[in-house]
């Protein structure tokens, strides 16, 4: 709505009206006088008392027909009163009027011009006054604001010593972590509720390549940082958090305190190269991933702790592994080099294989230091292959160098057999590279079958266990 003006325009009241009245007829003919308002318009007016001059009242008139005026009464904190004939009605400049006006050095609340600034504010908090100021905030208004600080995760904008506001993605989704750039510039909109940004829902690479992981964090941090409040709070919310933030063409390590961290880990995503994921390697027993939960926390996998997909690269290392299914669960294509690891199960079992490392039609390299216990519950296999899939334990050559496995039998699981190959999937078993530690399985060395194997290049007698291995044909052995 405008505030309407006359020059000049002044005339009296006619007849006398109560404190109540919403309409006032003024003298014959002077109604002209005035302006007409319509559409929400409307003008001013001021009744004063003719004999002393001391008693006001200032009113919106909304419309007029004829020497009638339509009022709204007592604005601007004045008080409603009644008025007789020939006090005065006029057109005046009232305080109301002029606080209306924009002052000098803002401008109006205007959607054809570019409000720019710079920020002053902190990380996640932009702050910033703009030229021109406007006098209020309409949809559609753009602003372009030179950032001071780069984001870390959600941000919000205060301009002009107004409220703060969200500053969102194009589809309304909350900024992550190297959304805006410090000392660079940002366009937004003004929507009518947030400050929207042209920045379309999308990957892109992360402003760092180390992340990290501690129990005083917080899944919605950024995790750039080695602190409670830059941490994640769990492996899982790590990876997940970055998948869904970030695409990176080279590895993303994620470094991980000691403590126990609850809920299984699944890497599925296609948009990052490669993980390097780091525990304790000197105490791996310190760095506990605890999947043996049969209500795990939302975002986090269920019965395996680690779990690798397609066409997920994954390098896992100094970690202790609590499952209730597989301790590491490599499939669909994807590859895990994992390395001082150790692994252990639980009591509960969900309609599934209690296995120690499983691998189906994927790659899996163990090297390293690895331990396995049991905890005295009986174990399907300690490894598995299937579906195609490579286990490899240990790698020599004499060419390139060796990683080594040293595997120690904490205790003395009762197996079925401590590997199976199936389903033409096959585990190599290098004697050069590895060196079996500690107590015997219970059970049979192998059991092959579905034109799955073993090769252990001749050694098939290395295999630990207290009983011979078996082939059911197209199964082999070598």
């Amino acid at each position: 709505m405008t505030i309407l003006w006359s020059n000049n325009a002044s005339t009296t009241v006619s007849g006398s009206i109560t404190a109540a009245s919403t309409s006032v007829a003024l003298a014959a003919g002077t109604g002209v006088k005035f302006p007409n308002p319509t559409g929400g318009n409307y003008y001013k007016a001021t009744f004063y008392d003719q004999a002393t001059k001391t008693i006001t009242e200032i009113v919106h008139v909304t419309a007029m027909s004829g020497d009638v005026a339509t009022i709204v009464r007592a604005q601007e904190g004045t008080t409603a009163v009644a008025w007789n004939a020939g006090d005065i009605f006029a057109n005046l400049i009232t305080a109301g009027t002029l606080n209306a006006f924009v002052q000098a050095g803002t401008g109006p609340a205007n959607t054809s011009i570019v409000y720019v600034g710079t920020d002053t504010g902190t990380v996640n908090h932009i702050v910033a006054t703009t030229n021109p100021v406007p006098a209020s905030l309409a949809i559609g208004m753009l602003f372009n604001i030179k950032v001071l600080n780069t984001n870390s995760g959600p941000t919000d904008v205060q301009l002009n010593g107004g409220t703060a506001l969200a500053l969102t993605r194009s589809n309304g989704a909350a900024l992550i972590g190297g959304d805006v750039t410090g000392t660079e510039e940002v366009t937004f909109v003004y929507n009518g509720v947030n400050f929207n940004t042209m920045l379309p829902d999308v990957r892109h690479p992360p402003p760092v390549t180390t992340f990290y992981v501690r129990t005083d964090g917080n899944d919605n941090n950024s995790g750039w940082a080695n602190t409670p409040t830059d941490a994640f709070a769990t492996v899982y919310g790590a990876v997940n958090n970055i998948s869904a933030r970030y695409s990176a063409q080279s590895g993303i390590t994620v470094r991980v305190a000691d403590g126990t961290y609850n809920g299984g880990v699944a890497f599925n995503s296609t948009y990052i190269a490669a993980w390097n994921i780091i525990g304790n390697t000197s105490a791996p027993q310190n760095c506990i991933i605890d999947a043996t939960s049969t209500s795990p926390p939302a975002g986090a996998n269920l019965g395996s702790a680690v779990q690798i997909g397609a066409p997920a690269n994954v390098n896992i290392q100094g970690f202790m592994l609590r499952s209730f299914y597989y301790n590491i669960l490599v499939q669909g294509s994807g590859y895990l080099s994992a390395n001082t690891m150790y692994l252990t199960g639980s009591t509960t079992t969900i309609g599934g294989y209690r296995v120690g490392v499983g691998v189906a039609g994927a790659q899996c390299l163990l090297t390293g230091n690895m331990w396995f216990a049991s905890g005295g519950h009986t174990m399907d296999y300690i490894f598995k292959a299937g579906n195609g899939g490579n286990l490899r334990l240990g790698l020599y050559d004499p060419t390139f160098g060796a990683s080594m496995l040293t595997f120690n039998f904490v205790d003395s699981p009762v197996v079925s057999a401590t590997c199976e190959g199936e389903t033409n999937g096959s585990i190599g078993i290098d004697p050069n590279g590895v060196t079996w530690t500690g107590n015997t399985p219970v059970g049979p060395k192998y059991f092959c079958f579905l034109g799955g194997g073993v090769n252990t290049v001749g050694r098939l007698s290395n295999i630990p266990g207290s009983q011979p291995g078996s082939v059911q044909s197209p199964g082999w052995a070598a």
